[in-house]
């Protein structure tokens, strides 16, 4: 009726009843909840992205909660339920064995999540679960994703169309389950790659993603031995005399390069910056 009543106000008429305050009349928390089934949760969302000829594009992604791991299922400027529908199927088929894993699906009350939405999921045996209205916060999963694509991607590139987008976010997800690591996961992607690195020797590789908007560093063994100026190989340990000029011309010793590290008489480097040997 609109009328606001105290606490104290409710005791009192429940006690003068006779009814006694339940041991717990209520369930465990949001955070409770999602901790504990996190395992078996699928969260999904939308969100934009605008085109340099002012379209306004929609995608449509999944993300499982326990392992952090987002699908970017499609991307359209015509969201219908139907298509919806159809890349809800689409993703299931990807899941394959997986889906058996998953008991919950955790989505907003967009009127584009239709009836036959819903129907997909509940035929693979997953519960469909709608936040409150207005609360962003009950899929924080989803909302925290969406701002860290806009911050890290689409926000930084101009968008021309559909399958441009597409192919971005094809290659910006794949950047982002393969290899940015996450602190839920102890610094770890969702899906590392195995990869066998030689701890004696490591190199540092740089792989640029998205025409170097992103880049990716990883290790890789080292060379078994190095060549010296004349072509003939060497082990990494040997020194190798490097073909600078006399020291009457540049003010500088020769150089020389022992285990990778250049060492010069009288010049005390770090780094990447020497002292120059005062005269």
């Amino acid at each position: 009726m609109g009328y606001r009543v105290a606490a104290s106000t409710v005791w009192k008429i429940l006690n003068r009843a006779g009814i006694d305050p339940a041991p717990r009349r209520g369930g465990p928390t949001w955070r409770q909840f999602l901790t504990a089934q996190a395992h078996t949760i699928l969260s999904c969302d939308f969100f934009t992205a605008d085109t340099v000829f002012l379209q306004r594009i929609y995608v449509l992604f999944f993300v499982e909660i326990a392992t952090r791991q987002v699908h970017v299922v499609g991307a359209t400027a015509h969201p219908t339920g139907a298509w919806v529908a159809k890349q809800a199927r689409n993703l299931l088929t990807d899941l394959a064995q997986r889906v058996t894993s998953l008991r919950f699906l955790l989505r907003d009350r967009d009127t584009k999540f239709t009836a036959a939405f819903d129907a997909v999921f509940a035929d693979a045996g997953i519960q469909v679960i709608k936040t409150p209205p207005r609360a962003p916060r009950a899929n924080a999963f989803a909302e925290r994703w969406v701002g860290t694509v806009r911050r890290e991607c689409t926000d930084r590139m101009l968008i021309v169309g559909e399958r441009h987008l597409a192919a971005v976010l094809n290659k910006y997800t794949s950047h982002y389950n393969g290899h940015r690591p996450h602190r839920s996961l102890g610094q770890q992607p969702p899906n590392p790659a195995p990869h066998v690195v030689d701890l004696n020797a490591p190199r540092v590789q740089r792989r640029p993603i998205l025409g170097g908007l992103i880049n990716e560093y990883s290790q890789a063994g080292s060379r078994t031995g190095f060549t010296s100026p004349t072509g003939s190989p060497r082990e990494p340990s040997s020194r190798i005399d490097l073909p600078l000029r006399p020291e009457h011309d540049t003010g500088f010793p020769r150089c020389r390069l022992m285990k990778g590290r250049p060492t010069v008489p009288g010049i005390q480097a770090t780094g990447v910056v020497a002292a120059r040997r005062n005269p």
